[in-house]
């Protein structure tokens, strides 16, 4: 197999076909329309109780940007303690300072609260103003993966950045990339970056995931 490959799923319904089409890992939200919010603790049970895959959670208080004020990374805090209780095998969390670059500050409180559950810092990342300075602030911080299409709307626009940030990232920090991944792109992505995980949301043209592009996302890269 050439790559993992992690499922966005923004309903439990969703998550389970997932799981069921041979995804490998889901990360779990609300909310596409907005890129994804905390799903809820209910949400979660329900995704637990029917799939044995691992099940990421997406810890995001609100839509907008991701500068958040104490408050907010409170009960982001409380939210990521809930759900982790209630069986998340990782977490999705970004957040940055007004200046574009990593928030150390709330990062390692999410990073040192999941220890030792794994943190994936989310596409925020591709807001920063120096990624690759951002990639080892992200490896200080105790960070296990990135999701990012390298700056792009894209993965595929972005593929130099990623092949860049994958090499740098090594084995300490996986690299993940994911925007517009679909089963015609896959393998080529993985080719001219080196990804070992690859980031989807398998729609096609319905509003939910779509099966046969999980099975097919899955051949591509078998």
């Amino acid at each position: 197999m050439k790559a993992t490959l992690e499922i966005a799923c923004f309903s439990p319904e969703d998550a389970v076909v997932a799981a069921r089409a041979g995804a490998h890992r889901i990360e779990l939200c609300r909310y596409y329309d907005v890129g994804g919010l905390t799903p809820s603790v209910e949400d979660l049970e329900f995704v637990k109780e029917r799939i044995d895959v691992p099940v990421f959670v997406m810890i995001r208080e609100r839509a907008g940007d991701f500068v958040f004020f104490r408050d907010e990374l409170e009960r982001m805090k409380q939210e990521a303690r809930e759900l982790l209780a209630s069986g998340a095998d990782g977490l999705v969390f970004g957040a940055l300072t007004k200046d574009r670059v990593i928030s150390e500050d709330a990062l390692r409180d999410i990073v040192n609260l999941g220890t030792p559950t794994p943190v994936t810092f989310h596409r925020a990342f591709d807001l920063v103003a120096d990624p690759l300075v951002a990639l080892d602030v992200l490896k200080s911080c105790g960070v296990a993966r990135v999701l990012t299409s390298g700056g792009k709307s894209v993965a595929m626009e972005g593929e130099k950045l990623l092949a860049r940030l994958v090499q740098q990232g090594g084995d300490d920090l996986i690299v993940v990339p994911g925007g517009g991944v679909r089963s015609h792109n896959v393998d080529e992505l993985i080719n001219r970056t080196g990804a070992r995980e690859i980031h989807s949301a398998a729609r096609t043209t319905q509003a939910k995931v779509d099966p046969q592009e999980v099975g097919n996302l899955v051949k591509a890269i078998a």
